[in-house]
């Protein structure tokens, strides 16, 4: 085809599809499409994860919120682990009849209801955080309430001292429900503290929670 006449149909095609927009109302401004591409880009840049300096890491370490996930991942977590080292122990002592295995079976289901406690304490901290239009301070106040609650079982649990099977095992399983949910509201609330240094932040918690 002649070069003048194919362009020439295609400036009819060009002038034929603005008018379709006109006529349906979708007319694309240039400008618009080209903020709208800058976006993407800036937010896919922002995506883009950066390996953190030891300069870089230094202040997340240091920082108030990093002290606040570490103190509290170490009552949680770093308490389960210390009631999962005695608590067969503790079975044996007030329940001599019980024999150590069945001691231990029973003590290990303590850490099996992380299966279900853990996550619970997460979709806790979503749920509060999304009924009071996402206020981070909600989900700080479950991770202290959790931990509230766990101490004060803990105490009623000491002073009583349950030499009833019933008594013992209820109110471990219900401490055991706060103790651990503590740790899913932890990581609730992890991801939204330095977001630029999520890993040392998330690791650095991780690490507390075993001392």
């Amino acid at each position: 085809a002649h070069p003048s006449r194919t362009q020439g149909a295609m400036e009819k095609q060009g002038e034929k599809e603005k008018a379709m927009e006109r006529e349906s109302g979708h007319v694309q401004d240039p400008e618009a499409a080209t903020a709208k591409r800058g976006g993407l880009f800036e937010t896919a840049r922002g995506e883009i994860i950066a390996k953190p300096t030891f300069k870089d890491s230094m202040p997340v370490l240091l920082s108030a919120q990093t002290a606040f996930h570490a103190a509290t991942y170490f009552c949680s977590f770093g308490g389960e682990l210390a009631i999962n080292s005695i608590l067969s122990a503790y079975y044996v002592k007030n329940f001599p009849s019980m024999g150590q295995t069945d001691a231990a079976n029973r003590a290990a289901m303590f850490g099996f209801l992380n299966f279900v406690t853990r996550p619970f304490g997460g979709v806790v901290a979503d749920f509060v955080y999304k009924v009071t239009r996402q206020s981070l301070w909600a989900k700080k106040i479950w991770i202290v309430v959790c931990g509230c609650v766990t101490g004060a079982l803990l105490v009623v649990i000491g002073q009583i001292d349950p030499h009833e099977p019933s008594v013992m095992f209820g109110l471990i399983a219900l401490m055991a429900i706060f103790l651990e949910a503590g740790n899913g509201a932890n990581f609730a609330l992890v991801p939204h503290v330095h977001p630029h240094a999520n890993g040392v932040l998330s690791g650095t918690t991780g690490a507390v929670g075993n001392l």
